[in-house]
């Protein structure tokens, strides 16, 4: 893994590098690490190691707590002081609360903008955004 980041860095920049990583597996739904925390502190150092500078931890729902009372972001940035990309469920408000507390950077948005194609005027001009409904809403990306 590490020489693979580290070869994608040497080839486009390690500013136009962003490592996406998941304590999920997409064939086993109700898969989680047997540690959490020291599953992070590994990736987060192998991370390190390969020169990257910006991560994107990746779970479904942002404040779930992982380990020791940490959610995976909180447990991420214990170890990376780099870029952290946010997500996992996120709403504008909690994004920024995050952000203002330093557990990310960034916040992503996935879900929303899907059903929101004009997310981010709605977000300016404070019309409520439609929940994303998979029944609906996977068409329009297949």
């Amino acid at each position: 893994m590490k020489e693979v980041i580290k070869a994608v860095i040497d080839a486009i920049g390690t500013e136009r590098t962003m490592i996406r990583f998941s304590a999920h597996k997409a064939d086993i739904s109700n898969y989680m690490w047997e540690d959490p925390e020291m599953a992070i502190r590994t990736f987060v150092e192998a991370f390190k190691e390969a020169g990257a500078t910006m991560i994107h931890p990746s779970i479904m729902q942002f404040d779930r707590v992982l380990a020791n009372g940490k959610t995976m972001h909180q447990l991420v940035r214990k170890y990376w002081d780099g870029v952290i990309i946010g997500v996992g469920t996120l709403s504008p408000e909690r994004a920024n609360q995050a952000i203002e507390e330093g557990i990310i950077d960034v916040a992503a948005f996935g879900r929303p903008l899907i059903s929101n194609p004009d997310f981010i005027h709605r977000l300016k001009s404070g019309k409520e955004l439609e929940e994303y409904d998979v029944k609906k809403h996977l068409n329009t990306l297949i």
